[in-house]
């Protein structure tokens, strides 16, 4: 949920209510950082049809590649793996939860979009500007969504992975610069659209 630049780290010895918790973490691995896996060899992945598997989870094929490597690697650590259940376990128990996620995924994936587009070095800058609103309104809009996901639950949350998020999320909900950001997103919004409106006349008139 940081914005890009951030690193997955979390330190363990920090509870999820702490006031100084990272704000940044993985639902996969327990302190952000890869465990020991085991690759499933070639063939024994065509017999079980791994490829099927990926097509159905992947919400679009920008991410069958990234998922295709989790799901070719078994996790070898025992803390991993039951890190994960207790995941799985705490999402069957609130589907409030689950449906939540499931309705960010195109926000998500649009937000991946925007790091990738900004990354051209073609864009103009009122391209950049633009796409930069946009950016900011989708991560405001994931922020505010969780937060309402997770206000009837927090105190119900077991799994550490989920404790963690919604402590994340509280905390940037909290923070100055958050708040600021959405207050002030109604006259970007404005601007921006008006600078969008006005390019194509400014453009004519050039050509004139």
């Amino acid at each position: 949920m940081k914005p890009k630049g951030s690193k997955s780290r979390m330190n363990n010895s920090k509870v999820a209510d702490d006031a100084s918790v990272d704000l940044s973490f993985s639902l996969m691995w327990p302190g952000g950082r890869r465990t020991e896996v085991a690759e499933i060899p070639e063939q024994s992945a065509l017999d079980l049809d791994l490829r099927k598997l990926v097509e159905f989870m992947a919400f679009d094929a920008k991410h069958s590649e990234a998922l295709s490597l989790i799901i070719h690697s078994l996790c070898q650590d025992e803390d991993t793996i039951n890190y994960r259940l207790d995941t799985i376990g705490e999402l069957v128990r609130f589907p409030e939860l689950v449906r939540c996620i499931e309705s960010l995924l195109p926000v998500l994936r649009d937000l991946k979009y925007y790091e990738t587009f900004l990354a051209l070095e073609w864009k103009t800058s009122l391209q950049e500007a633009l796409w930069r609103l946009r950016e900011l309104e989708h991560y405001v809009e994931c922020v505010k969504r969780l937060a309402d996901a997770f206000e009837g639950i927090r105190s119900q949350l077991r799994s550490l992975a989920l404790k963690r998020l919604s402590a994340l999320v509280m905390k940037v909900q909290q923070d100055g610069v958050f708040q600021k950001l959405v207050v002030t997103l109604p006259e970007l919004r404005t601007a921006g659209s008006a600078a969008y409106s006005a390019g194509p006349r400014q453009a004519a008139v050039r050509s004139t």
